[in-house]
């Protein structure tokens, strides 16, 4: 394996909403030649070096507004290169990855999205599914060993309502266990 992928998921809070720096930018450029994405949505997607903001094509006004959510919220900064970057700096200094490994994420979260979007079945999580696929089947298309290693669920208020809340949980639990 030399592409372990983990996918990243659920509301803006993992899309990002954070201010990205030129600053920020060149110390990733420095830092992040391990980490790739799948920069764009199903056929029209590569795997190109990270760069915020991760989510520009996952998180947009025609997928936001498909899901409910008519705000025009530009994607930023998230946890997800974040993530990347100490997870890999571990898996190497605990020697568990060899020099050409890197870590691929694949950005799917969509700012506003209540975790119906996400059950199994649903259009995020098929859009999800989709966007997997495509992501190994084009690394594999360029000679790489790519597995999918975890996922990265980031979920924030759309469904923070009490009375919702046993209903959420049990939504959660079949989006978690698939």
């Amino acid at each position: 394996e030399d592409l372990g992928i983990f996918v990243l998921c659920g509301q803006s809070n993992m899309a990002g909403r954070g201010l990205i720096s030129d600053e920020y930018q060149n110390v990733l450029c420095k830092m992040g030649e391990h980490i790739v994405y799948l920069d764009g949505l199903d056929q029209d997607s590569s795997w190109v070096i990270a760069r915020e903001p991760l989510h520009s094509a996952a998180d947009n006004y025609v997928i936001r507004r498909a899901c409910g959510n008519a705000s025009n919220a530009k994607t930023g900064k998230g946890p997800g290169l974040s993530f990347a970057l100490k997870a890999h700096r571990l898996l190497k200094n605990a020697s568990l990855i060899g020099p050409d490994f890197q870590i691929g994420l694949i950005p799917t979260a969509v700012g506003g999205s209540r975790i119906e979007y996400w059950r199994p079945g649903a259009v995020l999580f098929n859009r999800l599914i989709a966007q997997v696929r495509a992501g190994v089947r084009i690394a594999s298309e360029n000679g790489r060993n790519a597995k999918v290693r975890g996922i990265l669920f980031y979920q924030g208020e759309s469904d923070a309502c009490q009375e919702d809340l046993a209903e959420y949980y049990r939504t959660f639990l079949q989006v978690s266990s698939r």
